[in-house]
């Protein structure tokens, strides 16, 4: 028997982390985790189908400090973490048995059962570099319009591509694409990356100085506390270049936070909108046209009425970093490009807006002023 002794909030957190990513039901290891110790230092890892993590450079002391490596074992995170936060000192003892923990805190004693078989968990660096810290940022801006349950695997992932140069991130539910470009000295590769890949990377690496390694299967990212790594999606994916228009009728500029604030406004009941721009006016209803806000901007000789989902608009201003975004139009019908600057753009399918009565002049006391936004 071994006993080791361990800050208990720091032993919690990881075990929390280490949940999210264990196996999921139909294995046999569902919900369980694997903890090794190592040269003074334990480290917490779980795996599923698509992600693995270990989490390293956790401290402990054995009983007797003479012994700093212990064999691993795999354990039920959710008792575990059950256990760990309910201990009420700041460091927790815990004996290893070859069937179970023996969890010590204070005056209470917990005992939890361990599995006879491990689950055997390892991230190994593979492939070539790729200096994942620039990209997060755009990762994370184009995630909106990533699916979530697309019977299309690769739409339920974010596209990473750099071709001749260009660095393409795009992500797209079918109804709208988001895709930031830019330069690179990268050589030419086509990866796509689960949405819940990216968001466990945004989480856990955001604000980090880290690189990463991509092969034909996976993306993984190390750090001395931390390694992580996401199986990629074997798809092809969509041409989306081919949607992108590459003209267009009318252009007009808009502040963020005041178009933002009217399709609120305008969508408090319904997300379908119809969106009209003319006569140094703008002016959106919902499609029962029960909701209407009306607001002076001077156009400039722009005529524009689409349908639009007020959700993907919003998203969208949301996601950029921009005081002002440009509307690009060229009918009712066809693709809408939105432009937060030369690199950010997203392109929205409209919705088909049924007719609504023309605005009074006489309800335009009330209304939300674009132009001081």
């Amino acid at each position: 028997m071994t006993t080791i002794t361990l800050n208990t909030t720091t032993v919690a957190t990881a075990v929390a982390t280490a949940q999210r990513f264990a196996a999921l039901r139909e294995s046999d290891f569902a919900g369980k985790i694997t903890i090794v110790g190592k040269d003074g230092k334990i480290e917490v890892k779980a795996s599923n189908i698509e992600q693995s993590i270990i989490l390293k450079e956790i401290s402990f002391v054995s009983s007797d400090l003479t012994q700093d490596s212990f064999l691993p074992f795999s354990v039920d995170a959710k008792r575990l973490l059950t256990v760990l936060k309910a201990a009420k000192t700041d460091e927790v003892q815990i004996e290893l048995h070859d069937e179970l923990l023996v969890v010590k805190s204070g005056r209470s004693k917990v005992k939890v059962e361990t599995l006879a078989n491990t689950q055997e968990i390892e991230i190994v660096k593979s492939g070539k570099n790729f200096d994942i810290k620039n990209q997060l940022g755009a990762m994370e801006q184009v995630l909106h319009a990533v699916d979530n349950n697309n019977q299309r695997y690769e739409l339920n992932g974010v596209l990473l591509q750099s071709k001749g140069g260009i660095f393409n991130i795009v992500g797209t539910d079918t109804k709208r694409l988001a895709v930031v470009t830019t330069d690179t000295d990268s050589n030419d590769f086509e990866v796509v990356i689960p949405r819940k890949g990216i968001e466990a990377i945004l989480k856990l690496f955001k604000g980090f100085d880290v690189m990463a390694e991509i092969d034909e299967q996976s993306l993984t990212i190390h750090t001395e506390a931390l390694s992580y790594s996401v199986r990629l999606i074997n798809g092809k994916y969509p041409e989306w270049q081919r949607i992108v228009p590459q003209t267009f009728t009318q252009t007009i500029v808009f502040p963020t936070e005041g178009l933002k604030t009217i399709v609120q406004e305008a969508s408090i009941f319904e997300k379908e909108i119809v969106v009209e721009i003319s006569n140094n006016k703008i002016r959106v209803t919902d499609f029962n046209n029960d909701t209407e806000v009306i607001d002076s901007y001077a156009t400039d000789n722009i005529n524009m009425r689409f349908g639009i989902n007020s959700q993907s608009l919003i998203d969208f201003l949301d996601s950029c970093n921009e005081d002002k975004i440009q509307i690009c139009f060229n009918e009712g019908n066809m693709p809408i490009m939105l432009v937060a600057n030369p690199n950010y753009k997203e392109i929205v399918m409209p919705l088909i807006a049924p007719e609504v009565e023309t605005a009074k002049e006489e309800n335009n006391d009330d209304k939300t002023n674009l132009d001081a936004a």
